[in-house]
């Protein structure tokens, strides 16, 4: 979705990579830290975190929205690999450099689909 309404694949491929790479405005490097926090250890985020992303304008309810996203992102991907499920079709499609960035972490010939 990224790729199709927002940035083009060579941004999305940075994004993958590491948000500061991808010339983001502050605000959207916040939502990306705080994203990453909720994903990767959520009991760490902390009042300040919460002031930080209103401090960028974002409300409680797009706060909330942003937490939301980022920890259902989190457990569909647990989801996906602790069942081994193979990508669809349109993930086949991308562009090889961004297929590669959003397997970050993925043991190398998990993708079946994928040429050699």
């Amino acid at each position: 979705m990224l790729s199709e309404r927002f940035y083009d694949a060579g941004t999305v491929r940075q994004l993958a990579q590491g948000a500061k790479q991808a010339g983001l405005d502050d605000a959207d490097l916040a939502i990306m830290n705080f994203a990453e926090k909720v994903a990767r250890d959520a009991s760490s985020v902390a009042q300040d975190d919460v002031d930080g992303l209103r401090g960028h304008g974002l409300s409680d309810s797009e706060i909330f929205e942003v937490a939301l996203t980022a920890a259902l992102r989190s457990f569909f991907s647990k989801s996906v690999d602790a069942f081994a499920v193979q990508p669809d079709d349109a993930y086949a499609a991308l562009e090889p450099g961004l297929r590669d960035a959003l397997a970050f972490g993925r043991t190398p010939g998990w993708d079946r689909r994928r040429p050699e």
